[in-house]
């Protein structure tokens, strides 16, 4: 994967918009699944662009210009995959207020569909209050909250605190670089480490299959699985 993680980082930080979709369109060629490439190539090269925007190395307009470029692979990864039979679960994916980093959420959200969920992607920066309103009118199974920076932990542990208020609360998991290092518990909540460990425990929480996860992806996301088991019995 690491060769078109760097194809892709060249492409991008050139504003290439038809190298870029060449590269996806030939790991996709080589049956990488979703998983892999938006987790092993897609977003490593995000954090490498923010890195070269913060040396000085790339400009705000050229992130901005890959941003909305990697938008439209992500956009084509789960266009060009296959989607397995709809599994009857329904899961709302957004990030807490303060976040606005939007490309974990829909990353997660374009896998849980490809998984066969009937999935809500709300965007970003959601008041816990209004989420929680948003919730006593459209019921779900799972809420998932991508947070990017640690400063918006307390919102999300704010969300929530809200959600389990709630008559028959949702499952809840929260996953993103915010929780690099955090051992610490926010309510129930399950707390993963990338996208693959996020769909093995919601396939154990709700007692379905394995889906499009490949075995690495599978091995990935057990070893997610153990890390969380281990944190919550300290």
């Amino acid at each position: 994967m690491n060769r078109f993680k760097g194809r892709l980082l060249n492409h991008l930080t050139s504003v290439d918009r038809t190298g870029s979709v060449s590269v996806i369109e030939e790991a996709l060629r080589y049956n990488c699944t979703p998983a892999s490439i938006y987790n092993s190539v897609i977003t490593p090269v995000m954090v490498d662009l923010g890195e070269l925007w913060h040396g000085g190395r790339i400009t705000i307009a050229h992130e901005h210009h890959a941003s909305q470029i990697v938008d439209g692979l992500i956009n084509m990864v789960v266009q060009k995959s296959q989607r397995l039979s709809i599994n009857g679960l329904r899961a709302l994916v957004t990030s807490p207020s303060g976040e606005n980093h939007w490309i974990g959420a829909k990353i997660f959200a374009n896998l849980l569909f490809l998984e066969g969920w009937d999935v809500e992607y709300i965007g970003v920066d959601i008041p816990a209050e209004d989420l929680t309103i948003y919730l006593e009118e459209v019921e779900v199974d799972v809420v998932a909250f991508s947070v990017v920076l640690p400063g918006n932990i307390m919102s999300v542990e704010d969300a929530v605190s809200t959600i389990e208020s709630l008559d028959n609360p949702p499952f809840v998991i929260l996953g993103g670089p915010a929780f690099k290092g955090f051992s610490g518990e926010i309510g129930k909540a399950v707390i993963v480490d990338n996208f693959a460990t996020g769909l093995t425990v919601l396939q154990d929480a709700m007692g379905i299959g394995a889906g499009n996860l490949s075995l690495q992806d599978t091995l990935l996301g057990v070893g997610g699985k153990v890390l969380e088991i281990r944190r919550a019995k300290g």
